[in-house]
């Protein structure tokens, strides 16, 4: 049976235009509440503010900044159903490394699942672009840093123009998805007698303020397309810039050994990836290192495809954040294991909590930071 669909499964008519540029980025931002404010007004809640600040664009900049040109800077993409609020423990971590910080809100997000029913990955390019050309005159190196569809955006604009750009940190990126996604992906028209209202996968109860959790046709669709636009780029292109790519083995949407092949034939020498799994793996390439995904002590079994990006301390995502709190009263019950679900839904009564954060966050920022050395002197030609 079908479902009578609420407002928020349709367009808000907030992203019915779409400005490409802004005078400058604090101008974006205005433009971004507005249009979240418009898009959640009859949002009930004590915490509208909280609510509103968290899908907004953020802009981070280090103590020592000044009207002096900085000399990094980094523009962060979130994930499909995502907001800037994933990527704000990525954030922190590259303005205590002394970069210039911005994170885009893509099109389609941080206001209603309805706004992704007509939105292109042309409209998302459009978006990153601007972040890309909003930054790139106030710093003398420019870096890109991407989650999920945000880091396959960043591999397009590396293609794109590899001169403009010093490294990217890629988080899951959507190279290739699971075998079940393409085929929706594919045949969406096919299978529309099948979904529970037209155009939507799955409709959920939203009780993520950050994210949506309802799934359109339409949206991986247009995941579907850009990466096979990458994939026929990569057919003629490697990436030039150096990349640090994080990866779990136990991917709900993504394929990832396809993405290591990947890894191995396009990333530079320089390149590193990190690869979590419960077991031990060995890599014959050796700018691939494996860790550990299994934390008996936290109830840990593996590491979600959203939990990558994510610090434990995260006041939403995190160990303690507010959205466990959430999924704990609305199972009604306290959880017994947290991992990859297979589930879309984030809460998932019949097996793991999908895992929000990344138990092993700090240990990668190290790794970060030892690779963001390498890739310096890589690119100051010290390292073939």
């Amino acid at each position: 049976m079908k479902k009578e669909l609420e407002a928020a499964y349709f367009p808000s008519g907030f992203y019915q235009s779409i400005p490409e540029t802004f005078p400058d980025f604090q101008a974006y931002r205005e433009h971004c509440k507005q249009g979240i404010t418009f898009a959640k007004s009859n949002l009930n809640s004590p915490d509208f503010e909280k609510v509103i600040s968290a899908n907004m664009p953020f802009e981070l900049l280090p103590p020592s900044e000044s009207i002096v040109k900085s000399r990094k800077g980094i523009i962060l993409l979130h994930g499909l159903y995502d907001s800037p609020c994933i990527m704000r423990s990525l954030g922190d971590y590259f303005v205590n490394q002394g970069f210039k910080v911005r994170a885009i809100l893509l099109p389609g997000h941080g206001t209603v699942p309805g706004d992704l029913l007509e939105i292109t990955y042309l409209d998302w390019l459009a978006q990153a672009s601007y972040g890309v050309e909003s930054l790139k005159g106030e710093v003398e190196e420019l870096y890109l840093g991407g989650f999920s569809t945000g880091g396959l955006l960043s591999i397009y604009l590396a293609l794109m123009t590899p001169e403009l750009l010093k490294g990217l940190f890629l988080f899951a990126p959507s190279l290739e998805l699971t075998s079940s996604l393409n085929y929706i992906a594919r045949f969406n028209k096919r299978l529309s007698i099948f979904l529970p209202a037209p155009h939507w996968l799955t409709i959920e109860k939203e009780l993520d303020y950050a994210k949506y959790q309802s799934f359109c046709v339409n949206s991986l669709l247009q995941v579907y397309k850009l990466k096979e636009k990458v994939k026929e780029m990569f057919q003629t292109k490697k990436l030039i810039s150096p990349s640090f790519w994080v990866l779990t083995g136990q991917d709900e949407v993504l394929s990832s050994q396809k993405i290591v092949k990947v890894f191995n034939e396009k990333a530079t020498s320089s390149s590193k990836l990190i690869y979590y799994s419960p077991k031990e793996k060995q890599f014959s390439d050796k700018r691939i290192q494996w860790r550990t995904s299994q934390i008996k002590n936290k109830n840990i079994k593996n590491f979600s495809h959203v939990s990558l990006p994510v610090a434990p301390d995260h006041f939403h995502y995190g160990e303690q954040g507010d959205y466990i709190e959430t999924i704990e009263n609305e199972l009604n019950k306290k959880t017994k294991h947290f991992g990859s679900s297979r589930n879309i839904k984030l809460s998932n009564p019949l097996g793991p909590t999908r895992l929000t954060y990344n138990p092993d966050f700090p240990n990668l920022m190290e790794a970060m930071t030892e690779w963001l050395g390498i890739a310096e002197r890589a690119l100051a030609g010290n390292l073939k």
